[in-house]
C-alpha cells in the first residue's frame, strides 16, 4: 500500500460507515464512491475540524477535497443527488456487524491497485481523492456506471467554434468545471431567476436589466457554477455558456455593432447545447439597430441567449414591445433599480 494522503484516511472511516449502515460485511467500492461524493460536499470548517493533525494538514486535505470536487463537477452529477441515488440503487446486505475491524472486499482491494497506477502516471508518491476517483470512473461498477457515467454528462469545453465565436468567446460552463470562477455572495437568486427563464418552454432568451456589467458578469458566473451541479432542468447541464463580452473589452472588431452581432448569432446556430451572452446593448441610439438584428434571428435555429441591456433601453425600447414578450424574459440584476422589472415582459 502506497503513501496515502490524510484525505484517504478520512475518505476510509466515511466508507466504513456507509458499510455498517448498509449491513455489508466488507466495504465495497460503492461505498467509497459514496464517501466520495460526500467528501466532496465538505465545506471548508468542517474540513478543518477532521483533521487531526491542522496546520498544513488543513490546507493539504482543503486542496484535496476542491481537486476531487471540481473532478466530479466535470463528470456533470450533483454529489448529493448522485450519492443517494448509489445507495438506494447498491441497496442493503445481511451482515451482522459483529464489532471487529471493518476491510475491503476483494473488489475493493483491486479499485486501490488501480488508484495506486493512477498515481504513478500522474507522477505523484501520495495517494489521493483525485487518484481513487480516476480508478473508479475508470473501471466502474454497474451500480457506479448508472450513476456517474450515464446519469450524467461529462462537462468539456465547447471544442472547435466558428471563427467569431472561437476569437471572441470565453465558455464559463467549463471555467466554472475547472474551478475557475467564484461564486459572489448575494447572487444566488438572480441566476436562479435566469435559470428559470431560460428553462421556460417558448422562451428564446432573457434580457438581464443593469447599467453595470460587473453585476452581470457575477450572476453570469453563479449560473455556470450551477450547470455544473444539480439542474432543475434535466437537460441544461449538457449546455454551455460562452460569452462574447469579456474579450470585447480588451479590443472591438473590425465590424459594425451590427453586422457584428448579426456574424455572431449566425454562427451560434450552427453550435449545440450552447447559451450565448450577447453584446451588451447600453447607448439608446443604437438600441433599435441592434434590436431590429436580434428579432430577425429569431428563429428555430437560434441557441438560447442572454444580453444585458441599460436600464433606460429596457424602459423605452423593450418593456412595451410585444414581441419580446412572447419570446423573451427580463430579469433585473442591479440593486440600486428600483423601478418595477417584471419576471416576464
Amino acid at each position: 500500500m502506497p503513501k496515502v494522503s490524510t484525505s484517504i484516511d478520512l475518505l476510509w472511516q466515511l466508507a466504513c460507515r456507509e458499510a455498517l449502515a448498509g449491513c455489508f460485511a466488507a466495504i465495497e467500492p460503492e461505498h467509497f464512491c459514496m464517501a466520495l461524493l460526500k467528501f466532496s460536499e465538505l465545506p471548508a470548517d468542517q474540513l478543518e475540524r477532521l483533521s487531526p493533525n491542522g496546520g498544513q494538514a488543513v490546507k493539504e486535505l482543503a486542496e484535496d477535497v476542491q481537486a476531487v470536487k471540481r473532478d466530479i463537477a466535470r463528470l456533470g452529477v450533483g454529489s448529493t443527488q448522485a450519492r443517494r441515488k448509489l445507495r438506494a440503487s447498491f441497496g442493503k446486505g445481511d451482515a451482522v456487524y459483529d464489532g471487529g475491524e471493518m476491510h475491503r472486499s476483494e473488489k475493493s482491494r483491486l479499485l486501490f491497485d488501480e488508484a495506486a497506477r493512477e498515481m504513478d502516471k500522474a507522477g505523484s508518491d501520495v495517494l489521493t481523492l483525485r487518484h481513487l476517483l480516476a480508478a473508479i470512473t475508470a473501471n466502474p461498477t454497474p451500480a457506479i456506471r448508472e450513476v456517474l457515467l450515464v446519469g450524467g454528462q461529462a462537462v468539456r469545453d465547447c471544442g472547435e467554434l466558428p471563427s467569431w465565436l472561437s476569437r471572441w468567446g470565453t465558455d464559463l460552463t467549463a471555467q466554472a468545471a475547472k474551478g475557475e470562477l467564484r461564486e459572489e455572495i448575494g447572487r444566488a437568486t438572480e441566476a436562479k431567476s435566469v435559470l428559470k427563464a431560460l428553462c421556460a418552454t417558448g422562451r428564446k432568451g432573457v434580457f438581464l436589466v443593469s447599467d453595470k456589467s460587473g453585476s452581470v458578469d457575477a450572476v453570469l458566473a453563479c449560473l455556470a457554477l450551477a450547470v455544473t451541479k444539480e439542474m432543475p432542468c434535466s437537460d441544461f447541464r449538457r449546455l454551455h455558456i460562452v460569452d462574447v463580452t469579456c474579450k470585447l473589452r480588451g479590443g472591438r472588431p473590425d465590424q459594425p455593432p451590427a453586422r457584428f452581432l448579426h456574424g455572431i448569432l449566425a454562427e451560434a446556430s450552427q453550435v449545440d447545447n450552447l447559451v450565448l451572452r450577447l453584446p451588451d446593448i447600453e447607448d439608446i441610439h443604437q438600441a433599435d439597430t441592434l434590436l431590429d438584428v436580434l428579432k430577425s434571428a429569431m428563429t428555430a435555429t437560434v441557441p438560447l441567449w442572454v444580453c444585458r441591456v441599460a436600464h433606460e433601453v429596457y424602459c423605452q425600447r423593450i418593456q412595451r414591445d410585444a414581441h419580446w414578450r412572447r419570446v423573451a424574459t427580463a430579469v433585473a440584476v442591479q440593486n440600486e433599480i428600483h423601478e418595477s422589472i417584471p419576471n416576464e415582459l
